[in-house]
């Protein structure tokens, strides 16, 4: 293998990887915006209100997402903890 198959290959191997870690660092974050905005529609009555804490909510998270990619940039991974169901259903 020459030094330009090894290179494409390298660039490969890291687009997989950055793919990956975008894919698990958009659900994580995904799911946390509509865990936060489904709470604000419980308990936000007034309509002007639930408007302008749904958009710093949205800018911030935005800029969160920001930092993660800023850090990964810097060589800095975010790690994301799943919690599973290991008890089975007995019958």
């Amino acid at each position: 293998m020459n030094k330009e198959e090894m290179y494409v290959e390298k660039i490969s191997e890291v687009r997989t990887r950055l793919l990956s870690y975008l894919q698990e660092v958009l659900q994580q974050e995904s799911q946390k915006l509509v865990g936060k905005l489904l709470k604000r529609l419980e308990i936000i009555d007034d309509k002007d209100i639930l408007k302008k804490t749904t958009k710093e909510l949205v800018y911030e998270q935005f800029r969160d997402l920001s930092t993660i990619f800023n850090s990964y940039a810097q060589g800095v991974e975010s790690t994301y903890f799943k919690f599973l169901n290991t008890k089975s259903e007995e019958k």
